[in-house]
């Protein structure tokens, strides 16, 4: 089950790759320019709920790819231990669980990579909101 959540959060960290690129010629606009491209507020409040968005789908892929690789390194040191008490080759077996050991500590630090993503993805929500918050009371921006 926790395989399939994996897969299924992996293809939806896809639409938050989709929605970067959306995004980016808007943002490039806005930095050049000092001005929105689209000037009637949808934009910053699409930015606002997508980076909330995407900021939760990352934190979800995180823990499930984390609980995934836990789950599967406990699954082979058991299918091991079965396999060599069932008369398979011990060294054939150490060697195929070193094997499947390093690929899946090579998933621990695409994980990492995705928590990094994660992190800044939750630092972008939380200047989206400050931001937010200070266009409605009138302030303008972070340090006006």
């Amino acid at each position: 089950m926790a395989l399939k959540y994996s897969l299924l959060i992996s293809m939806l960290t896809g639409v938050g790759f989709i929605y970067t690129l959306i995004q980016l010629p808007f943002a490039v606009y806005h930095v050049s320019t000092e001005k929105r491209w689209i000037r009637n507020g949808c934009l910053p409040e699409f930015d606002f709920y997508g980076d909330k968005v995407i900021s939760f789908l990352l934190a979800s892929g995180v823990g499930v790819g984390f609980g995934v690789t836990f789950e599967l390194k406990r699954y082979f040191d058991v299918v091991s231990v079965v396999a060599v008490a069932l008369g398979a080759n011990a060294a054939e077996v150490d060697e195929e669980r070193s094997k499947a050991s390093h690929f899946l500590d090579r998933e621990n630090i695409a994980t990492g990579i995705l928590l990094v993503g994660f992190v800044t993805m939750a630092i972008t929500s939380i200047l989206t909101s400050i931001m937010k918050s200070a266009s409605t009371k009138g302030g303008g921006g972070f340090f006006r």
